[in-house]
């Protein structure tokens, strides 16, 4: 055995996984039923709703995430470091349901833990050079993402709301 492998013996394992769900809460679904009551004595009609439990539950997730296809992983594993860091960036600042992003210089140098703006201007090419997204008319620090790599939301949006 090579003492590379021995090395994963100090590691524990486990039968089931360690790591606890964080954000998930329960909701529980409650069928408005609406009743009438009639007062014999004056004749007002009453109406009351009342909240019947169901014992529908469905279960919610608080935490924020982002999808990247299985098409992208590839093209991700091939990024260099200052594209990578850029893709995080990105992808950790995307709005749901929107196709493009702000990516002001300052602001992701920061984030990604740039040394200098040469780093930032590396992963911007990169990613346009990789089809990770193009650039947009609209102002110099717009791009439209590749929806096909990467996306915040539901992607049928896009097409409703162009309708």
């Amino acid at each position: 055995m090579t003492d590379q492998k021995k090395g994963l013996q100090k590691y524990p394992e486990y039968e089931k996984n360690p790591f606890d769900l964080e954000g998930i809460f329960e909701k529980s679904f409650d069928d408005p039923e609406k009743r009438t009551f009639i007062d014999n004595e004056t004749g007002e009609v009453l109406s009351v709703t009342a909240a019947i439990k169901t014992g529908t539950k469905s279960y919610k997730d608080r935490r924020a995430y982002r999808k990247l296809f299985a098409e992208g992983l590839k093209d991700v594993m091939n990024l260099s470091a200052p594209g990578f860091r850029l893709l995080c960036y990105i992808m950790y600042h995307m709005r749901k349901d929107v196709d493009f992003v702000y990516v002001l210089p300052q602001p992701a140098m920061d984030f990604c833990e740039y040394k200098g703006v040469t780093q930032y201007y590396v992963g911007i090419r990169e990613l346009l050079d990789k089809k990770f997204m193009v650039r947009r008319k609209e102002d110099k620090n717009s791009f439209f993402i590749n929806v096909n790599l990467f996306f915040n939301g539901n992607r049928i949006k896009l097409i409703e709301d162009e309708d």
